[in-house]
């Protein structure tokens, strides 16, 4: 049996195989709405100033469409940029039958696959520790890679006779987990990763006793070879099917743990508040896919 047989909705067909009450249906609308409102957030937020110079920014540094970038104006990119993200957020939150899942779906596919690009067209390494593969703002854009399996996953359900849809979907899912938290996890040796952490975890109320056991990299090493161990889990995950449920708890406590980083950092804009984002906001909340990505890797 495919897997676009147990995710297909209920309206096309309906089938309970999973694991800890979840069945394909749930699996596809918790997909579904979790896409939704990261992609509708991040069209709204595109209203604020610091969210579209961002975007233009990345716009305009792209190697790929730098000719394409000085023709069209940038209100056009940014209200083009804005259709689309509300479109895929629309069809996905509002789904009843295949054709707007399949929309949807397939919308959301190609802007986490364009922005997937920027890792090759913008500098994204940090050149003064030698390029790659020593991360700057890639940390942001490798997490398409998780986002795009679990959107792709939504359009296998969407087109069940593709049966190879599915399969690629996980196979790419279990590569994102285990590419994030083995990438950023060992980025977490080094004394720039340690220095940048600082703030973020010195200001935690569960994590800031680190420092009086730990100087600067020392805390970041703890840190990085707990990431180490849950993208190991992860990556055995797919092989070994008895460690999956460890490497879903792994990653779980992960994305806990990042997503209360939210509210210690802030993660809001400056002089806003909820649902205001600022970058570090955003990135952070893209680690919701992590655990999504987990969840399809871990399931029978």
């Amino acid at each position: 049996m495919s897997l676009s047989t147990l995710a297909a909705p209920p309206t096309l067909r309906t089938q309970h195989c999973m694991p800890a009450a979840w069945s394909g249906h749930a699996l596809v609308r918790y997909f579904a709405l979790l896409n939704a409102l990261y992609l509708l957030w991040l069209a709204g937020l595109k209203l604020t100033p610091s969210e579209a110079a961002d975007t233009l920014r990345w716009w305009h540094g792209s190697t790929l469409w730098q000719a394409l970038a000085g023709a069209v104006p940038d209100t056009l990119v940014l209200s083009g940029t804005m259709a689309a993200e509300v479109a895929a957020g629309a069809c996905l939150l509002f789904y009843r039958r295949r054709s707007p899942l399949l929309w949807g779906a397939a919308l959301a596919s190609a802007i986490y696959a364009f922005n997937l690009l920027y890792m090759l067209t913008n500098p994204v390494w940090l050149q003064e520790m030698g390029g790659f593969p020593f991360l700057g703002s890639a940390q942001s854009a490798i997490k398409y890679v998780p986002m795009l399996g679990v959107s792709l996953y939504l359009l296998a359900a969407a087109l069940p006779a593709l049966s190879w849809l599915d399969k690629a979907a996980r196979v790419l899912a279990w590569a994102g987990v285990v590419l994030v938290m083995g990438w950023i996890g060992a980025m977490k040796f080094f004394m720039f990763e340690a220095e940048a952490i600082e703030p973020l975890v010195r200001h935690h109320w569960v994590f800031a006793w680190m420092y009086g056991v730990w100087d600067v990299q020392g805390v970041s090493n703890v840190i990085g070879l707990m990431e180490l161990l849950f993208a190991a889990l992860a990556m055995l995950a797919l092989p070994v099917r008895a460690l999956a449920p460890l490497a879903l708890a792994g990653i779980a406590v992960t994305v806990a743990c990042t997503t209360s980083f939210m509210f210690t950092l802030p993660g809001w804009a400056a002089g806003a508040h909820f649902p205001l984002l600022n970058g570090s906001g955003v990135f952070l909340l893209k680690d919701q896919f992590l655990l999504a990505a987990m969840v399809l890797v871990a399931r029978r």
